[in-house]
């Protein structure tokens, strides 16, 4: 439709090569046209590239959020919730399943961000 907010979040895993952070890439488009486009070195040292997405969506849901309250506000009604892309697999089942597992302990606190 017209009126859907898609979000499209990556990250790269440790490719900046003296201080070994990630970087993330995020385009925001709604009815087909690009309103936000953003690429830049995330805060934090991540474990594992699983690690690095989950920053990346993480630090970006408030924003998608935001422009879709914002869009919702200009329109003067809801529009639909927005559908946010995620190319990792890892990330999209902690985020839909939950870790449980020792070695995503470090990691649960940004996945409920997710939820």
């Amino acid at each position: 439709s017209n009126r859907q907010l898609l979000a499209f979040i990556d990250a790269a895993f440790a490719l900046h090569f003296f201080d070994s952070k990630s970087h993330t890439g995020v385009i925001i488009s709604i009815g087909g046209v690009v309103i936000y486009i953003s690429s830049r070195k995330q805060k934090y040292i991540a474990k594992s590239p699983t690690e690095a997405e989950l920053v990346g969506l993480a630090d970006n849901l408030g924003l998608v959020e935001l422009f879709h309250e914002f869009i919702s506000f200009l329109f003067g009604k809801p529009i639909p919730p927005p559908i946010i892309y995620q190319d990792s697999m890892s990330v999209i089942s902690l985020v839909t399943q939950g870790g449980g597992i020792t070695r995503t302990k470090h990691m649960q606190a940004r996945v409920n961000l997710g939820k």
